[in-house]
């Protein structure tokens, strides 16, 4: 930046904006404080906006502070190809990462795991967080991957993802979920099965199931 300055002191005319610069990390956001190089890449990158880029290819999310959510203001949204969200979710918590899964369109793995319905919960508060979530997916054009681990509200409900689906998948994982028949019906029809090289269920409670010689696998 000092030598492009040099060049442009010697020229006439208007001086030229400079390019944005960036930034590529592995993000892990946890509860715990950040160490002191992205402390102080994060105050760069706030100091400098518009100018430095933060960018990431991979995101591990543990918990969904105020301060995390902060951080993921200050990432480019559509850097990030592999998203592990690994911590337990509450609909009121995912509601809040929302908008910034529909940001994220080159997206090619993603796994979500131990969201669980709070009693106090009603149903209508629950049907629009969960519409609200799997809408999303219709902005993730190039996911690939898709692991779901002990969701419980996809009982009933895997119809709605899996039609959101903009491209066919060639993983899916499902484990530690409750599933009604409905959702193997729907998971039979929505899914391309030539494109699929990995189907994986397993430690399923598979409820009203009217055939067959046990309700879990």
């Amino acid at each position: 930046m000092r030598r492009r300055g040099k060049l442009d002191s010697l020229r006439t005319g208007p001086k030229l904006p400079l390019a944005p610069m960036e930034e590529l990390v592995a993000l892990c956001l946890k509860r715990s404080v950040l160490d002191e190089s992205l402390s102080y890449l994060l105050k760069k990158v706030s100091q400098r906006r518009g100018l430095l880029h933060l960018c990431c290819k991979k995101l591990k999310v543990y918990t969904v502070s105020k301060e995390n959510i902060n951080i993921l203001g200050m990432v480019q949204l559509n850097s990030i190809q592999d998203l592990k969200l690994n911590c337990t979710w509450k609909l009121s918590t995912l509601r809040k990462f929302t908008p910034f899964l529909g940001q994220m369109g080159n997206l090619r793995r993603f796994l979500l795991s131990h969201v669980f319905t709070s009693s106090h919960t009603t149903l209508e508060q629950e049907e629009h967080c969960v519409s609200l979530f799997t809408a999303q997916f219709r902005r993730l054009s190039c996911l690939q991957e898709l692991y779901l681990d002990d969701v419980s509200i996809l009982k009933g409900r895997l119809d709605q993802i899996l039609s959101c689906l903009k491209t066919p998948l060639e993983t899916l994982s499902i484990t530690s979920c409750i599933l009604l028949e409905s959702d193997l019906r729907h998971l039979s029809q929505h899914l391309n099965v030539s494109q699929l090289k990995v189907l994986n269920l397993r430690r399923l409670n598979l409820t009203n199931i009217s055939s067959g010689p046990s309700n879990c696998c």
